[in-house]
């Protein structure tokens, strides 16, 4: 399954995004994409793995960073089937990518938070549905997080951030 910024910025056109995440629902490890091992992902990419865990296997390749995970998205069951370049791929919906980046928030990503504000304005229903799959807990947890790395988001994001178009141009301070 495609997920991650990459299909948000496909639909919405809002930051330059050079990664393509993918997630593997119905494995419960990715070891086999380990270099030396079966589907050797270094070797068949010509990428250097930059991340190797059971669940998760990260390589920079000459395009960009190939991230896949061996995890059921967040929201199952909305998933959208997808023409690409003459493939059917499934492809997660906004609201499943926003949850899934309401979940890793700790980690405190300028893209993350970057998408968090693209999406009350591209699509605030899909913002919406995720703020509201998160238990109380959680929603108090990830404003805290945001509130706590707000000051390294935007020192961060600067960088982070490539060829914003002028209509989603935020402060950093946002």
């Amino acid at each position: 399954m495609l997920t991650g910024g990459t299909v948000l910025n496909a639909r919405w056109n809002h930051r330059e995004s050079i990664d393509i995440d993918i997630l593997l629902p119905d494995r419960d490890d990715v070891t086999e994409l380990w270099p030396e091992k079966r589907l050797d992902l270094q070797s068949t990419t010509g990428g250097e793995i930059l991340r190797k865990t059971r669940f998760r296997i990260t390589a920079e390749v000459p395009q960009g960073i190939l991230d896949i995970s061996a995890m059921q998205p967040e929201l199952t069951g909305s998933e959208q089937k997808t023409d690409i370049e003459g493939h059917i791929e499934t492809v997660l919906t906004s609201a499943q990518i926003i949850r899934g980046k309401l979940n890793r928030i700790k980690d405190a990503l300028p893209r993350d938070a970057f998408d968090l504000i693209t999406a009350a304005t591209a699509e605030p229903i899909a913002l919406e549905l995720a703020v509201n799959a998160l238990s109380p807990d959680q929603r108090k947890t990830s404003r805290e997080h945001l509130a706590r790395s707000s000051y390294k988001i935007a020192l961060e994001a600067p960088e982070a951030l490539m060829n914003v178009p002028s209509e989603y141009e935020t402060p950093v301070q946002t």
